[in-house]
């Protein structure tokens, strides 16, 4: 299969992807429908890695329809992942690898394994493993949990309840964490955060994930 991938400077395998033997384009909300036909006419495969919302990735897939019609693997780490897939039939898989993982290793989903040995592939080669996983929901389950505990350590500093540092101490030596909820947020980047507990919050209309306004005031 020849693979070309679809990268945004945004996302952490950005300069993985630009220093690896696959094709790549580079792309921003913005340069979609710059997107030609001409761009895939050796492509049997997309790898998505772009960090967009919602709307964005909705507007990439459409266009992707008309100039490629190809299957697609997607990130879809900030979004309402379960929608995507179920409304684009030409998105074949998905992948949570927009966040920071500390073993290399992100939550894979697919719905046709047709894809599958090709993303392995892929991913073992821009070094990462991946996990193969039954449910994607809302931000799959890693991305959606770290989220959580971060909001809740910035709505812990509006409180002035501890200090960065104690907080991120507190976690890795109390429950075992290998990183603190700050230092997950620098490692992650508050973007991503921010666009995943809106995400969050909008679907479910739960309260809960109403980003603190710390976290805001840090983008």
């Amino acid at each position: 299969m020849n693979k070309t991938i679809l990268v945004s400077d945004n996302h952490p395998l950005y300069k993985n992807v630009l220093g690896s033997e696959f094709i790549s384009i580079v792309v921003d909300p913005y340069s979609i429908n710059t997107l030609d036909g001409v761009d895939f006419d050796e492509t049997d495969f997309i790898i998505d890695l772009t960090c967009f919302d919602r709307n964005s990735k909705m507007d990439l897939y459409e266009h992707l329809d008309i100039v490629f019609g190809g299957p697609i693997v997607s990130d879809l780490t900030v979004n309402w992942g379960e929608y995507l897939i179920s409304q684009y039939e030409n998105v074949l898989g998905a992948v949570a690898a927009a966040f920071y993982s500390p073993k290399s290793c992100f939550e894979f989903y697919m719905k046709d394994d047709v894809i599958e040995e090709a993303t392995f592939d892929v991913f073992k080669k821009l070094g990462f493993d991946l996990e193969i996983v039954n449910h994607i929901g809302i931000g799959f389950t890693y991305p959606r949990v770290i989220s959580q505990i971060i909001n809740e350590a910035y709505f812990a500093k509006e409180e002035a309840l501890a200090s960065n540092a104690d907080i991120d101490k507190a976690m890795k030596f109390g429950v075992n964490y290998p990183l603190g909820p700050f230092e997950w947020s620098e490692k992650i980047g508050v973007e991503k955060i921010l666009i995943l507990l809106e995400e969050l919050r909008e679907i479910t209309g739960d309260a809960r994930y109403r980003p603190s306004r710390l976290l805001r005031m840090n983008l």
